[in-house]
């Protein structure tokens, strides 16, 4: 701890001591009596060392804190931008140069900015590998996070809980791209059958991503089927050998025959006999009861 014979020193050693302090010991330092309270607020004292360490520019006066100088070094780390005052953080031209040199920015900026179509586009870019941009999303308003995923499906990754919980965000983003679903939440990936039904009809492309439980799920698999025979191929062994199943793919695209079991691939006629028997059915129930 600094003690009161340095408060003597010259002040080029009070700022290269004080510099080199972290922020916590800093403030206490601060505390300790009058004459530090004082010198964090002389501009010859606290300049070199904010220059320094940029940091301690939380410690410093409001005064300083809105001088020209400080704020363009504050500006410089991105945690130190809340505490430039809510006029700079509305300031959309400072933020995106900010941006530029520290993604972090967006995240202390007003919530004017966060719901900025513009500057939350800029913030989290567009290179699907660059999680430091990516993960400015969550900091975004919940209406311009359902904009962007609207834009790009797979966004639905670093969006915030409450929005992963959203049909209609999730609905956009899997029709925009069918890889966004495993991001959506527990709830919609396993328990909203309507809803995966609308999903799958929508965007059949989506049915080889769902999770085998689901692909199962006999509504869910005739929704899919409907649209792409061919899906067949995706579901388990017992629906491969259950001839409505079959005839239902076959139905949409006679081609589905090929993932269908053994049993049935190899004997079509048989098929159509099953065809031709549950379409009887009813009316030979009729003649029975006659």
């Amino acid at each position: 701890m600094i003690t009161a014979p340095i408060t003597t020193a010259p002040p080029a050693v009070l700022v290269e001591i004080v510099s080199q302090l972290s922020l916590k010991d800093a403030s206490a330092l601060k505390c300790t009596d009058h004459f530090w309270q004082e010198l964090f607020s002389e501009w010859v004292f606290i300049e070199p060392v904010v220059r320094r360490n940029p940091t301690l520019f939380i410690l410093t006066s409001e005064e300083l804190k809105g001088t020209y100088v400080l704020r363009e070094i504050a500006k410089k780390t991105a945690r130190l931008l809340i505490h430039l005052g809510p006029e700079f953080r509305r300031d959309a031209g400072s933020l995106l140069s900010d941006i530029e040199r520290d993604p972090e920015a967006f995240k202390h900026a007003s919530e004017e900015l966060q719901d900025n179509l513009a500057v939350a586009r800029a913030a989290v870019g567009s290179r699907l590998y660059d999680r430091k941009r990516l993960d400015n999303l969550k900091y975004a308003s919940s209406r311009v996070q359902r904009l962007l995923i609207a834009e790009k499906g797979v966004y639905l990754y670093y969006a915030s809980d409450s929005v992963k919980d959203e049909e209609a965000t999730v609905r956009s983003a899997v029709i925009n791209d069918p890889r966004a679903f495993p991001y959506a939440s527990l709830r919609l990936k396993f328990d909203n059958t309507p809803f995966i039904i609308d999903l799958v009809t929508a965007q059949p492309d989506l049915f080889p991503l769902l999770d085998s439980i689901v692909r199962d799920n006999h509504a869910v698999l005739l929704a899919a089927l409907a649209q792409n025979g061919m899906l067949l191929k995706y579901t388990n062994h017992f629906n491969q050998n259950n001839p409505e199943i079959i005839l239902a793919a076959m139905d949409q695209n006679p081609k589905a025959l090929c993932y269908a079991g053994p049993s049935w691939k190899y004997n079509p006629q048989r098929l159509e006999q099953f065809r031709e028997l549950k379409n009887n059915l009813p009316r030979l129930l009729e003649s029975e009861e006659a």
